[in-house]
């Protein structure tokens, strides 16, 4: 599937697997991965371009194993262990 460049990627799979939902999302860019993980690490900017989100807290560096928590707008927050591939 094409993405134009200034759409936001959308999940193209979701599952519930061993008692936790996983997301896959995935498109197609000109960045290279290390442009895309700069914009993804700026944990602070999240809610600008994702206005599904208030804050992302992060427990960690910004990597492959850290535990984040996301809280939207209604206040509820989901936990959630981050997995990154190139």
């Amino acid at each position: 599937m094409r993405v134009p460049p200034d759409a936001l990627p959308r999940p193209m799979a979701s599952a519930l697997v061993a008692g936790m939902w996983s997301v896959e999302v995935t498109g197609e860019r000109a960045a290279t991965p290390a442009q895309v993980f700069s914009v993804l690490a700026e944990l602070e900017k999240w809610p600008e371009w994702n206005k599904g989100i208030l804050r992302i807290e992060m427990h960690g560096a910004f990597q492959t194993g850290a535990i984040a928590l996301l809280v939207l707008p209604a206040s509820t927050s989901l936990s959630f262990a981050m997995t990154i591939r190139c």
